[in-house]
């Protein structure tokens, strides 16, 4: 093992990489996973891993982490992209509760390198696009990206191997 709970030797899941970056910050009720299990190649793990660290910060700091009553949906979706390709869908949102004070996560002109790391880095280096949308104590981040460029290339991989029930 290492000094995460993912075991050495075995590539994580969409879903284990964001529960281990998630984990720091939050308590298990204040996060959702939803979408197929979906197994990630290593430019895939590392990638996400900065955007889920990235995201998880600033929701510490300044966002819906920032109260006990926030929350943090993480959705994955496998469609079909414009151009006919199996493409997945993922869409990261965070709310602080109705009932307290939004925490300050308004848009801003400024961009610092978290917003360069999740609106250009991470959707360049996994060929697709992202946005990033901040307002009223909610942030959040939609990334669309050919599913090829996320999972393990395996000649002799079976789809239903790489992705998996919902868990």
């Amino acid at each position: 093992m290492t000094c995460w709970s993912i075991p050495t030797g075995r590539a994580p899941a969409c879903s284990e990489l964001a529960q281990e970056h998630l984990s720091i910050f939050a308590n298990a009720e204040q996060v959702t996973l939803s979408g197929p299990l979906i197994t990630l190649q290593p430019g895939a793990v590392q990638n996400l891993g900065m955007a889920f660290h990235e995201l998880g910060t600033n929701a510490a700091k300044y966002g819906a982490l920032l109260t006990r009553g926030g929350h943090v949906q993480l959705s994955r979706e496998i469609d079909e992209l414009d151009d006919g390709v199996r493409g997945l869908t993922l869409t990261r949102d965070e709310q602080a509760e109705a009932s307290e004070p939004a925490p300050p996560a308004q848009a801003s002109p400024r961009r610092g390198f978290g917003s360069v790391v999740l609106e250009r880095v991470v959707p360049i280096a996994l060929g697709g696009q992202a946005s990033l949308v901040r307002e009223n104590g909610r942030v959040r981040w939609v990334l669309r990206t050919h599913l090829d460029r996320l999972t393990m290339a395996d000649g002799d991989a079976d789809l239903g191997e790489i992705i998996g029930p919902m868990p």
